[in-house]
């Protein structure tokens, strides 16, 4: 069975999660553009593994996002 590639991963990964591209972003703490070369499939990220080690963390509770933004203020 064939291995998925990055980019197909990626993109299952943050549609899943109902993440738009900006959310995805700033999730894995790149820039767009990176984020949308990675999923067309023109680039790979240097450090894959870390990479998908953050799209494993479970996503913040929708409360704790708001009071992250907040504190972030």
């Amino acid at each position: 069975m064939a291995h998925p590639t990055f980019a197909a991963e990626l993109k299952t990964w943050r549609h899943n999660l109902r993440l738009s591209q900006s959310g995805a972003c700033q999730r894995l703490g790149v820039p767009l553009r990176t984020l949308q070369e990675w999923e067309q499939g023109r680039r790979q990220p240097t450090h894959v593994h870390a990479i998908r080690q953050l799209m494993d963390q479970p996503p913040l509770p929708r409360r704790k996002r708001s009071a992250a933004k907040e504190e972030a203020r």
